[in-house]
């Protein structure tokens, strides 16, 4: 702050962009035969769910360059499906996060 520089965290929700659907590539392999198998489906819908309900990139950087270079600029600034939620569920207990992500992807189905 005595130098004029200003912080803005930027959290976005769901933004389109194609990061899990290519993410999704390449996981036939883990059909049959694997480790993860029994976690397929969930691992194959946990690949694109990131892109259900998706802002398209440009209606979400509007209002950032809006945000950003307003005379009194937020200190956090949200948009997005899940802008809020997600950083609610990484303030809980290590334990607690790990056993939501995990029944939400089925990784409690491996291995049992």
């Amino acid at each position: 702050a005595p130098f004029g520089v200003r912080v803005i965290s930027v959290q976005p929700g769901a933004i389109e962009s194609g990061f899990g659907f290519r993410a999704a590539r390449g996981i036939e392999r883990y059909r049959q035969g694997s480790a993860y198998s029994d976690a397929y489906d969930s691992i194959e819908a946990g690949a694109g769910a990131s892109q259900m309900g998706s802002m398209p990139a440009d209606e979400f950087a509007r209002p950032v360059v809006d945000a950003v270079t307003s005379d009194s600029p937020p200190a956090v600034f949200r948009a997005g499906k899940h802008s809020v939620r997600l950083p609610l569920i990484g303030r809980l207990p290590a334990a607690l996060r790990d056993r939501i992500f995990s029944r939400r992807f089925g990784l409690d189905r491996i291995c049992r």
